[in-house]
């Protein structure tokens, strides 16, 4: 496990333990606990602070910091797009249809095998 101190000048010091992977990644719930943090620092910021700025005290890339910036906009609806709540619920619904595809399949199979063996029975 790999600690980060991540700092914020207009309040209070707070560290930030994050699990990092075999490869390097930060695990998911590591990762939304930096994005929220970052994204509420940046635009919190004071003029004068550039995104680069935050994103390279933060050790994310200023695109990132960008991308994460424009999804909070969207999670928010201030702005058109699918939010990240949607994208969960879609990649749920795509899971249960899937499920229901395989059933649906299975139950057909079983129907042709019974009509067959009992047509073959008569």
């Amino acid at each position: 496990m790999v600690r980060l101190r991540v700092t914020e000048r207009a309040s209070r010091e707070r560290s930030l333990i994050l699990a990092v992977g075999p490869l390097g990644r930060l695990k998911t719930r590591g990762l939304a606990l930096l994005r929220d943090d970052v994204v509420r620092v940046a635009r919190g910021r004071e003029s004068g602070v550039r995104i680069e700025q935050i994103a390279k005290n933060f050790g994310v890339h200023p695109m990132m910091l960008q991308r994460w910036l424009g999804r909070a906009v969207v999670d928010e609806g201030a702005k058109l797009g699918r939010a990240r709540i949607e994208s969960v619920e879609v990649r749920e619904l795509r899971k249960r249809d899937r499920f229901l595809e395989q059933g649906k399949e299975v139950l057909w199979k079983a129907v042709v095998y019974l009509s067959q063996a009992y047509l073959s029975g008569k």
